[in-house]
């Protein structure tokens, strides 16, 4: 079982700027940082300039390997915390390894929250969180024509644009709303920002919920429950985000 003065649960920006800070305060502390993603820090604000072209792929990375090497912080990389024991200070990893802490420090942010309707397991439903979930967008925008975007919020509108510039035509926004960004804006302000959109070749529905997916592997068609249909080559799902603490029960 490996020690850490310091353990870290999450690389991303708190996670990585807390044993920054930790190193510059202890300088012989033995600090980890345990994450799930196969990469060190990269930023999640410029995938989707990456995905319009406006960033390299290598401008998204904030830190590289020898940044945590230089620091003595180790990263381990590709591991989810599964289970805490807070009496033996233990946290549990998917690989079945457990690491003995003095402080933990829990900065996991948000996964993507996955829509469960009928037919959402099928290809070409997207999301935008993660960078292979950038280059996935890339290489199914490039080969499509046509797109339904399922939610009304800031992905909602990223997944615009970005499928755009990647050569989608059609493209048709789905949000359950009275209005799009009800939430943010009033009913005026909607209107210029729909205005907008859809003089960039953007549809907006609004009060319209998926009922399913269709498709044989890959997705075909959008139905919702007021019964309309649309035909499409890829989804884009913008349903916010949450995060993982079934592992923190008891």
């Amino acid at each position: 079982m490996q020690k850490a003065d310091f353990l870290i649960v999450g690389g991303s920006t708190a996670g990585t700027t807390a044993a920054e800070v930790i190193r510059g305060l202890n300088p012989d502390a033995t600090i980890f940082i345990v994450t799930e993603e196969n990469h060190e820090q990269y930023s999640r604000v410029l995938i989707p300039h990456f995905i319009r072209h406006k960033t390299a792929r290598e401008q998204v990375f904030l830190k590289k390997p020898e940044w945590y090497s230089g620091k003595n912080i180790n990263l381990l990389k590709g591991l989810r915390a599964i289970k805490l024991d807070t009496s033996s200070k233990t946290v549990e990893f998917s690989n079945g390894e457990q690491i003995n802490y003095g402080k933990l420090l829990i900065a996991v942010g948000g996964d993507v929250i996955k829509s469960d309707v009928p037919g959402s397991d099928l290809e070409n439903i997207l999301y935008m969180r993660t960078i292979e979930n950038a280059e996935k967008i890339i290489e199914v925008a490039g080969k499509s024509k046509s797109a339904v975007i399922i939610g009304g919020g800031f992905i909602g509108m990223e997944f615009s644009s970005c499928f755009k510039v990647n050569g989608i035509e059609d493209i048709t926004v789905l949000v359950r709303e009275p209005y799009y960004w009800a939430s943010k804006l009033d009913e005026d302000s909607s209107k210029v920002l729909v205005s907008i959109l859809e003089n960039n070749g953007v549809k907006v529905l609004c009060e319209e919920e998926v009922d399913h997916f269709s498709g044989e592997g890959r997705v075909s068609g959008v139905k919702t429950k007021s019964g309309k249909e649309f035909n499409c080559e890829v989804v884009g799902v913008g349903i916010g985000i949450k995060s993982k603490f079934d592992w923190l029960e008891g």
